[in-house]
């Protein structure tokens, strides 16, 4: 350190004292943070979002090219993973499911991509500009029209010499193009289905010309004479959803194709696809959504998958025996790490013997190992950076955890776990701006969900592993907002506020009857039923302008609320008391504050007290199971009101974003003390710790930033080492100074500090 020092300029050190504080400490704390994520895997997103396809170069080794598809379009690498940017000239962000690069790809340049709008796009430079040379058919669901999937595409391992390249459609069967894709033709004799999810090809296929098919409901099936015609090869399978298929490219000898199936596991066929068996002994998870074969699985056998839960598996006798390759500690640092995410896409180095290394898309971004999967470290949860423009959680809450957030340009996320880690939910969506979402009151029996995009309203059965988009012919409007009648277990009855008014549907959401019609002058924004809806059939509409509209007839007819002093406010949110059908308890948001009513809407009170003045609109009302009330205010947070109403306190404990748009309460509040809060450009934020904030502060007050008490810990302790580590630095810094005058008789033994940097600071460095 003294030699360091000796060649340091005095004068400089004597005006940059502070500076080389402030650089020391920002040193210091760079040092502190960077070995966080340094051993194992790291994080290299989310990259847009999750990364739903991988490709590597063929010569990856000398290149570097990766190629990731997201649900916001193409990103690339050429530092083998290191740096990333994006390749959307010509394409735009756009999800792509699919990627496939040419075999011939370090002299042509060439891949193909496919976008969940049934579009394949080439690129012959690299990624660096993208053309569209096909575009999947247009599909009819219950009167609609919606764009098909492009969900798979093989390239022949011939490229360089026939050209020859296919595709499966979401819709549309498969397509054959050879010349580069400039032409194409649909194939589809023999093939049962025009829903095709994976496709894959022989290594042979120049001589042997097999092709394999997967579909989502048919099984699998396969082509010997280069798609013209097919065959069903998947006797035996226990289910007909295919996700992936892998031929082994060894096929010539071992006849070996792998193929997943989601909820069934990973089957092997070693007679060229017309028997197949389950491998199951140590792949403990059912639900396997990728594959991925070793560069030199002829020698070694070695194969990997990818499963729910972030599980990752490994075989190094062709599928025959499997062991987990992650079952790394969880790091303390960081909780829960990617062992609780959905695997979405497995990709490994053409040069994988030699370099161990791994790409995984995950519902949590990308993932990177360089030591064959051993070793993992969460750094990003997922759902982080997004909007939120709502939430709904599942009625069996208590024991399901289900939450769904509505984002405004991610789609749908999904969590299981009460929050903790969420995974996407957009298969079958067509638009990821979700506007409103909601459950089925009877959702532990059917599972039903609803949800609203910019374009239209879809549909899932499953639980949000799928969607399907439902009839538009009856209304044209843009949809604000969804209510499902609490008695949809019997009467199927739907409701849905739009631009072109309010719509309802008693059969679940294939047909609509316009509600509205004569009765609203101005736009709806808002619309709910009764918890007792199956006797009092009583539904409250709000709107842009004209406040509070009733019916206590299904909608049949509606009458006009009143507010003494406000005719004309907007009203954005609605909520009622879960005794409504005893209390007549409702409470509303507004462009001007918060206002209950305890009959019915027949009089309103002004909700005011302790809630800001300066900022009065109200995003989102919700009242609890027990009676609690809580509302969100854009800019402002959450406040909470024990009293009815009454009065209200701000809990934006640990909220570090107050621009809240939406907020949802557990259905066992009065147990659990739990509420999600979703928020502009941070995320859904969960509390459940009212009971040990700090008390309420009251309004109007600036804000206050607070820390938890660990936060504090933390936070001292690094502080600490700080100063610290700076008092060391200045003793030295002296001492050395010192020394270095001492031979300088100009300059007294005794002489004071600031007399040595005085008599220094117009004299050269003469040692130096």
């Amino acid at each position: 350190m003294c030699n360091c020092f000796m060649f340091v300029s005095l004068r400089s050190i004597k005006k940059s004292k502070i500076s080389l504080f402030v650089i020391f400490s920002f040193g210091l704390m760079f040092f502190s943070f960077a070995d966080l994520g340094a051993a194992g895997w790291k994080s290299l997103g989310p990259l847009g979002g999750t990364p739903w396809s991988i490709a590597f170069s063929p010569s990856f080794e000398q290149d570097g090219n990766i190629f990731i598809g997201t649900n916001k379009g193409i990103y690339k690498s050429i530092d083998k993973g290191r740096s990333w940017r994006q390749s959307t000239k010509g394409i735009g962000r756009k999800l792509v499911p699919t990627i496939e690069i040419s075999p011939n790809f370090q002299d042509d340049q060439t891949l193909f991509v496919g976008t969940a709008r049934g579009e394949l796009f080439v690129t012959q430079d690299a990624g660096e500009n993208w053309k569209m040379v096909f575009k999947g058919p247009e599909l009819r669901s219950n009167s609609s029209m919606t764009s098909s999937s492009l969900e798979a595409i093989s390239i022949s391992p011939n490229f360089a010499n026939d050209s020859t390249v296919f595709v499966g459609v979401f819709g549309g069967y498969v397509y054959r193009s050879t010349d580069r894709g400039l032409s194409w033709e649909q194939f589809k004799k023999g093939l049962d289905s025009k829903y095709t999810l994976a496709l894959g090809i022989s290594p042979n296929f120049s001589s042997d010309g097999t092709l394999f098919a997967g579909t989502i409901d048919k099984g699998i099936f396969v082509s010997y004479d280069r798609g013209e015609t097919w065959k069903f090869t998947g006797e035996g399978l226990p289910d007909k959803f295919i996700q992936r298929i892998v031929v082994s490219s060894n096929y010539s000898n071992d006849q070996t194709v792998f193929l997943a199936m989601p909820g069934e596991g990973l089957f092997i066929s070693r007679n060229q696809g017309k028997s197949w068996v389950r491998t199951g002994d140590g792949l403990d998870n059912n639900y396997v959504r990728t594959i991925d074969l070793s560069n030199n699985y002829s020698n070694d056998q070695t194969l990997y998958v990818g499963a729910s839960f972030g599980m990752i598996f490994k075989s190094v006798n062709a599928g025959e025996t499997w062991t987990r390759v992650n079952e790394a500690k969880r790091e303390a640092i960081y909780g829960r790490n990617i062992q609780d995410k959905q695997i979405r896409s497995l990709a490994l180095s053409p040069n994988f013997t030699n370099d161990g290394i791994i790409f995984s898309g995950t519902s949590a971004g990308l993932f990177y190992s360089d030591d064959s999967g051993v070793k993992w470290v969460k750094v990003t949860e997922g759902l982080t950076i997004s909007t939120i423009r709502t939430l709904s959680i599942s009625p069996n809450f208590v024991n399901d955890g289900i939450v769904f957030a509505g984002t405004n340009n991610t789609g749908i996320f999904k969590s299981v776990n009460a929050g903790e880690t969420w995974m996407q939910a957009n298969f079958g969506l067509d638009n990821l701006k979700i506007w409103m979402i909601d459950i089925s009151p009877d959702f532990v029996n059917d599972q039903t969900i609803f949800a609203t995009g910019k374009t239209g309203l879809y549909k899932s059965v499953d639980a949000g592993d799928s969607w399907v988009p439902l009839s538009r012919d009856s209304f044209k409007g843009v949809i604000q907002a969804v209510d499902i009648s609490e008695n949809f277990k019997e009467d199927t009855t739907l409701f849905i506020a739009t631009t072109d008014g309010a719509f309802k549907s008693i059969n679940a959401g294939e047909t609509w009857e316009n509600i509205s019609e004569n009765y609203f002058q101005s736009r709806i924004l808002e619309i709910t039923s009764s918890p007792n809806f199956a006797n009092d059939k009583t539904m409250y509409i709000g709107t842009l302008g004209d406040f509070v509209y009733k019916s206590v007839d299904a909608g049949d007819s509606w009458v006009k609320i009143y507010h003494e002093t406000h005719s004309d406010l907007s009203v954005h949110s609605i909520d009622m008391s879960l005794n409504f059908s005893e209390d007549q308890t409702l409470i509303i948001g507004t462009n001007l504050g918060a206002f209950k009513s305890v009959d019915g809407g027949e009089n309103w009170i002004n909700m005011y007290e302790g809630l800001p003045v300066s900022h009065k609109m109200i995003s989102s009302v919700k009242i609890a199971s027990d009676g609690t009330m809580f509302v969100g205010l854009p800019n402002e947070g959450i406040f909470k009101s024990d009293d009815s109403g009454k009065s209200w306190g701000q809990i934006n404990f640990g909220l570090f974003n107050d621009y809240v748009s939406v907020i949802d309460v557990s259905p066992n509040f009065a147990n659990d003390q739990i509420i999600y809060a979703g928020t502009l450009g941070s995320g859904v934020f969960r509390s459940s710790e009212f009971k040990a904030a700090p008390e309420p502060t009251p309004i109007p007050v600036p804000q206050t930033l607070y820390f938890s008490e660990e936060s504090w810990n933390t936070l001292g302790y690094v502080f600490g080492i700080l100063a610290l580590m700076v008092f060391i630095l200045i003793v030295m810094y002296r001492k050395a100074l010192i020394r270095l005058l001492s031979s300088n008789k100009e300059i007294s033994g005794n002489a004071t500090w600031n007399e040595i940097l005085k008599n220094t600071s117009s004299k050269p460095d003469e040692d130096n």
